[in-house]
């Protein structure tokens, strides 16, 4: 099972403007992908366990694995083509 985290907070206006549009296209294109939302503001820890320490950040699990990492500087299609290459073939 693929797992998407979405890091974000409330004070980062990127991650208000990122993660809407990113969540759609996920959904869109890989509907079994879990798409979570932790805000750090609420869930320091979690941004602890994965070292977090920029905004936003992605990160792609697969199978309770780390598979890719994205922060702070990224866009839809790096991460789509991250996906990709878990789930080779999207819902187009």
């Amino acid at each position: 099972m693929t797992t998407l985290l979405f890091f974000s907070s409330p004070q980062c206006g990127v991650c208000h403007a990122l993660q809407p549009k990113l969540q759609e296209v996920v959904q869109e294109h890989y509907p079994n992908t879990q798409f979570k939302v932790i805000n750090v503001a609420e869930d320091l820890i979690s941004a602890g366990q994965n070292s977090v320490f920029t905004l936003p950040a992605v990160l792609i699990f697969y199978n309770q694995r780390e598979q890719f990492r994205f922060a702070r500087s990224f866009s839809v299609q790096q991460v789509l083509d991250a996906l990709s290459k878990i789930n080779p073939e999207p819902l187009f």
